[in-house]
């Protein structure tokens, strides 16, 4: 094979890749302002610059393409989070988790949005609330997992002392960004102030 077959063959796979996150950045953006229902494939391939045709070579359907959306920011976060545990000290660790979530709202709300969406879908539509249930796990997990690091413990330990006040918290974020987006004068700053003084002495008392 010629060097210029090797060539056009990288350009091929780059571009193939490129195309995929066109349509997932694309779909993020318009799934999050407009909605699931409102939201067309074509519309979705317009914005991403790519034909539709090219659209169901990636994804099988509309469907498909929410769920990816919303896996890959989860992936995301999940990175920005451990990268926040390896970095902080532990003293400092409640405080700067809850900073981050809290400013997540106002630097992401279309994350929020779009998690609304899943939620509301998976309760009208029994295919989707298995993907529904896999997001609240997904947000739980990682929950738990910086309860784990603030408390000492390593991630042989398990979760299962932390699943409990992940659960909790969970419902207090979603909540919370929730409030914050539909009314836009909500104290949000308060309510995680508050947040971290009911949580804080209860992981100190638990440090190892």
């Amino acid at each position: 094979m010629t060097k210029q077959n090797l060539a056009s063959q990288e350009k091929t796979r780059k571009k193939s890749g490129d195309n995929r996150s066109l349509l997932i950045t694309a779909a993020y953006k318009l799934l999050a302002q407009q909605g699931y229902e409102a939201t067309t494939v074509k519309e979705i391939a317009r914005v991403a610059d790519v034909s539709p045709g090219l659209f169901h070579y990636y994804f099988d359907s509309k469907e498909q393409l929410l769920l990816e959306v919303i896996r890959e920011a989860s992936d995301q976060y999940k990175r920005t989070m451990a990268q926040l545990r390896d970095e902080v000290p532990r003293q400092n660790l409640t405080e700067a988790a809850l900073a981050r979530t809290k400013e997540r709202v106002a630097r992401e709300p279309e994350w929020f949005r779009l998690c609304y969406e899943l939620y509301a879908l998976g309760m009208r539509n029994p295919g989707l609330l298995p993907a529904a249930g896999e997001l609240l796990e997904r947000k739980r997990n990682g929950i738990a997992k910086m309860l784990q690091a603030i408390a000492g413990e390593s991630s042989e330990d398990g979760q299962s002392s932390w699943d409990a006040l992940a659960a909790l918290l969970l419902a207090c974020f979603d909540g919370l960004a929730l409030q914050k987006l539909t009314q836009p004068d909500f104290d949000l700053d308060a309510a995680f102030q508050l947040l971290y003084e009911l949580v804080e002495p209860r992981l100190k008392s638990n440090e190892g």
